[in-house]
């Protein structure tokens, strides 16, 4: 897995205009993602802009050919939703506790967990008909669906914590890709 360096995704974000600096911008098109760009004069929705910039970014590294380096840039994204929720205090009860953080998954958030023990593999489904992602709920339209490699993060975080061990999660179904749910593949 190559991981892009601070330096690197500057650069990178200036030459492309997702700095919104001015020097990037000047050949980027009136679009993204299907909705005009805002006029940069003074609004009352003092989120506009961050909201504005946050979709610009995370479309220029939507629009990056490499999915590796999307998936390192973006997982390790998931650490700040993480420390934002306390999740290692919230988790220590859990540890080592694999079948009652299931538990906990499914009477507290409401989703439907498999956990098939043989293949050391846990299938997550969040059971919603929208998607949670924090990041996601204020853009202005859909996030993009690279956006899901955070998603894959968060998961990693969280059950690498409660099992004590590295584990690898993947994204199989994503409402920001077209599913009707979002569901994660966590292998131990």
């Amino acid at each position: 897995m190559k991981n892009i360096s601070r330096k690197d995704f500057i650069r990178k974000a200036c030459a492309t205009g997702a700095c919104l600096c001015g020097a990037g911008c000047m050949g980027f098109a009136n679009h993204v993602f299907g909705v005009e760009r805002q006029d940069t004069t003074a609004t009352p929705d003092k989120e506009a802009m961050p909201r504005q910039w946050l979709s610009l970014l995370l479309g220029h590294i939507d629009g990056m050919a490499d999915e590796e380096q999307k998936r390192s840039l973006l997982k390790g994204c998931a650490q700040a939703h993480y420390d934002h929720l306390k999740l290692t205090e919230l988790l220590a009860t859990y540890r080592n506790n694999p079948d009652a953080f299931v538990q906990y998954l499914e009477s507290g958030w409401g989703w439907k967990v498999s956990h098939d023990k043989a293949t050391r593999t846990i299938l997550a489904d969040e059971n919603k008909d929208h998607c949670v992602c924090p990041v996601a709920a204020p853009l202005p339209q859909k996030g993009p669906a690279a956006l899901c490699y955070c998603s894959e993060g968060f998961a990693e975080a969280m059950f690498s914590f409660v099992l004590r061990r590295p584990v690898s999660a993947t994204v199989v179904s994503s409402i920001l890709r077209g599913g009707e749910r979002c569901v994660y593949r966590i292998v131990y």
